[in-house]
C-alpha cells in the first residue's frame, strides 16, 4: 500500500517532469523559429521599414524635402 503510493507519487513526479521538458522545448523551437525569421527571412527590414515615419526608404534624399 505505501508502496503503491510512492510509486504513484513518483508517476506523477515523471509525467510533470516531461510536460515541463515539452514545454521548454517547445518554446526553445519557436524562439529559434522567429530568430531565423527575423534575421534570415527579411523580418528585421520589414519591421525596420513599418516603424519608419518619414518617406518609404532608409535614405534621405534631397527630393524628399517639402519645398514649398
Amino acid at each position: 500500500m505505501v508502496i503503491e503510493a510512492i510509486l504513484a507519487g513518483l508517476l506523477v513526479i515523471a509525467a510533470l517532469l516531461a510536460t515541463l521538458a515539452a514545454a521548454a522545448r517547445f518554446e526553445r523551437r519557436r524562439r529559434a523559429r522567429w530568430w531565423r525569421w527575423y534575421f534570415h527571412e527579411g523580418g528585421l527590414v520589414r519591421e525596420l521599414m513599418r516603424r519608419w515615419n518619414g518617406p518609404k526608404r532608409l535614405t534621405w534624399r534631397p527630393e524628399d524635402r517639402d519645398r514649398s
